[in-house]
């Protein structure tokens, strides 16, 4: 009769031990965001502009991303340039242009300036602008002398 007891007490102290190590809580962690880096090659006219369109592929919140302009250089014959030019991270518009946050738009941006969005991404598509920074005022006065040849580099999640 004693060792009927202790096996029925040891068979629900197992019983117990099993019930009880299935009910923790196993909480889902988020996975981390995979850092993407893109270079691109444009051409900006005189008073003109160049979009590139980038997709964030970043769903469990909102994320970073940056423009770097690495080089600008002369159409016609390849001249390096130092001249700042316009850059600027926005939305694409129902006909594929590309709208300018103004909060995010640099319209001096310089050559290995890495320009900087925290934490303002969801998942999605969306663009960069890089533009001549001409003065606003009618009639707008162009920044660049003639077209250029730029090189940027987008990161992001």
């Amino acid at each position: 009769m004693k060792d009927a007891e202790t096996t029925k007490r040891l068979l629900l102290g197992i019983v117990f031990l099993t019930l009880a190590s299935g009910c923790s809580k196993n909480t889902p962690t988020t996975p981390d965001p995979v850092l993407q880096t893109e270079t691109f090659t444009g051409t900006v006219n005189v008073l003109g502009s160049f979009k590139q369109n980038f997709i964030v592929a970043y769903d469990q919140g909102t994320s970073t991303a940056s423009i770097t302009v690495t080089g600008i250089t002369t159409v016609a014959n390849a001249t390096p340039l130092t001249t700042t030019i316009g850059a600027a991270f926005g939305s694409l518009a129902f006909d594929g242009s590309c709208t300018r946050a103004a909060n995010y738009t640099a319209p001096a941006a310089a050559i290995n300036q890495e320009l900087v969005a925290a934490g303002i991404f969801t998942a999605g598509p969306f663009c960069v602008s890089i533009f001549d920074p001409a003065t606003a005022t009618p009639p707008a006065t162009p920044a660049l002398t003639e077209p250029v040849n730029v090189t940027f580099v987008i990161k992001h999640y």
